[in-house]
């Protein structure tokens, strides 16, 4: 599933990669992958320019997976969004 999702958000097809990410999360939500899978699904919505929706999802990659690798992405993103 999310290599399925993370193929359609490389082809610009966030919307639909976004419920197989959430379907990945709730099968696995201690894989190795699931800090990213939450880090793609914001990166869908910040395309959308739905920056709330994007900024819930990075919050969680910090909350949920605090020692991931995908923290500082998020953190980035949140940075760069909010600092203006």
């Amino acid at each position: 599933a999310y290599e399925r999702a993370k193929a359609l958000v490389d082809a610009d097809r966030g919307e639909d990669a976004r419920p197989l990410f959430e379907q990945f999360l709730s099968r696995w939500p201690r894989h190795e992958l699931a800090d990213n899978a939450l880090f793609w699904l914001g990166e869908t919505y910040r395309k959308q320019a739905l920056w709330t929706k994007a900024a819930q999802y990075y919050l969680r990659v910090r909350q949920d997976y605090p020692r991931a690798n995908k923290v500082p992405d998020a953190l980035l993103q949140l940075g760069v969004r909010y600092s203006f």
